[in-house]
């Protein structure tokens, strides 16, 4: 689960955007394969097979940069990511 990638330094479920490719290139070059929730619910309800090594990214509270930064790092090796959009507080009294 990542919040933020960006040009500043890493901070708390932020990571810079070279330290991404960096992870990313790793999960790549150890095997791994992205997989969507969808796929992932699918595959737990008998429907489909997953590729080797699956992984879930995703990208919480809608920041622009995952879209800005992190899709094109994903797009580069063929990788998908999931967006978990903020749209409301929950059970936060005055909102």
């Amino acid at each position: 689960m990542l919040h933020r990638v960006h040009e500043g330094p890493d901070q708390y479920l932020s990571i810079n955007t070279s330290v991404f490719e960096s992870m990313i290139e790793y999960l790549n070059a150890s095997g791994f394969h992205t997989i969507t929730l969808k796929q992932l619910r699918d595959w737990n309800n008998g429907l489909i097979s997953l590729p080797p090594n699956p992984v879930v990214l995703t990208f919480d509270d809608g920041y622009m940069d995952a879209l800005t930064n992190a899709s094109v790092i994903l797009d580069k090796y063929g990788y998908v990511g999931v967006a978990a959009i903020f749209t409301r507080v929950i059970d936060t009294a005055g909102l």
